[in-house]
């Protein structure tokens, strides 16, 4: 606190002298009137030095109450990149990828206090009795991280206390997930398939849930995305079809997956006309995101959860504009195509995880409100 007494009249003398060099530029660039007031000399300076001033009181007060303003982390606390390899049939290292074997490689983020054991499954150390046990809780496994839904999906299962890992499968590393395991103190498994065809797909699939123990949860939310009406049918196949139908045979080849959460779309009709355009929501998506859902109650495990969403809120590929317009007008929208947050539809997915239906379901707006409600319970 001592040193605001000559920071924050620095920063108000900085910003001032910044934005004069600004309105200098606009000047000389824009050539306003000269009755045009807002740049002239007097408004810029009072505006921010009235602003800055805001700022650095806002500043000081917050500082001056707070018992830690600035939380210096403890390196000890932090995971540790390992270098130890443990016995899996692709080549192991603990942070960074720094080489891939047999086209694929694994990455281990593991929070203070884990270790991995000779046959390669992750425990705890009880500190209270001093000795080691074997986790319990549930893994889950995930295809499709890298989109919108997929980040909200890691972001819950990281801060799920109901799971110990999660594992990711995707062609490169994800940044944001490993930010949000490093944040959580949480195990990150990341699982890299850069061929990211059905055959390398299921072995990386099968591979990262052999030596797994206790129950391991499936989520796929792997789709094209944006783009669609740019690609043929066959193209769109590739992607929404076949990769999740090798990931879902896979699950259910591995013998310990016995539940998949698996989200198509809205609409979703594998009788739908294969011509015209392939944009969401026209007839040729909704027959691949049908067929999607064929191939995956075919192949997958014995209980697979189909959740259908309308229009994302919060999605990449979900226009600014539609996201404000569309809750307005939710008192007319059919209750299975109302939007919904890419959040819910991340809470809804676990919710079956953590509780499994006795059938395979399928779930709209309705049922994923119901499903969230009951989680809360």
């Amino acid at each position: 606190m001592s040193r605001i007494g000559w920071v924050g009249p620095l920063a108000i003398v900085c910003s001032v002298g910044a934005v004069l060099v600004v309105r200098v530029a606009a000047v000389t660039l824009l050539r306003p009137d000269p009755k045009f007031t807002p740049l002239g000399w007097a408004f810029p300076i009072l505006d921010t030095a009235i602003l800055t001033t805001g700022a650095v009181l806002v500043f000081g007060a917050i500082a001056s109450s707070a018992a830690k303003p600035i939380r210096t982390l403890d390196p000890r606390q932090r995971s540790r990149p390992l270098r130890l390899r443990v016995p899996l049939q692709y080549g192991l290292r603990y942070g960074p990828v720094t080489e891939s074997n047999g086209g694929m490689a694994v990455a281990i983020w593991l929070p203070p206090g884990r270790e991995i054991t000779a046959s390669g499954m992750i425990r705890f150390r009880n500190r209270a009795r001093s000795r080691w046990t074997m986790t319990s809780k549930r893994t889950a496994i995930v295809l499709g991280g890298s989109g919108s839904v997929g980040t909200a999906l890691l972001r819950e299962l990281l801060h799920d206390d109901g799971f110990n890992a999660v594992i990711t499968l995707s062609r490169r590393s994800l940044p944001e997930a490993v930010a949000m395991a490093g944040g959580a103190g949480r195990t990150l498994v990341e699982t890299l398939v850069p061929d990211m065809k059905p055959g390398p797909l299921a072995a990386a699939t099968i591979d990262a849930v052999r030596e797994l123990d206790g129950d391991v949860e499936g989520f796929s939310v792997l789709g094209v995305g944006a783009g669609t009406a740019k690609l043929t049918l066959e193209e769109h196949r590739a992607v929404d079809v076949a990769l999740n139908e090798a990931f879902a045979r896979a699950l259910r080849d591995s013998g310990k997956v016995r539940h998949l959460a698996f989200m198509s779309a809205a609409g979703a009709d594998p009788t739908a006309k294969a011509s015209g355009s392939g944009g969401a929501g026209m007839s040729r998506y909704n027959r691949v995101k049908g067929e999607s859902e064929e191939a995956v109650r075919a192949s997958g495990p014995a209980v697979v959860s189909v959740f259908r969403p309308a229009i994302i809120i919060g999605s990449q590929h979900t226009p600014w504009l539609l996201e404000k317009a569309l809750p307005l007008f939710s008192f007319v929208t059919p209750a299975k195509y109302k939007s919904i947050h890419v959040e819910q539809i991340a809470k809804a997915m676990i919710a079956t995880a953590k509780h499994h239906p006795a059938t395979s379901e399928t779930y709209h707006y309705p049922e994923m409100m119901a499903l969230i409600a009951g989680g809360r319970r």
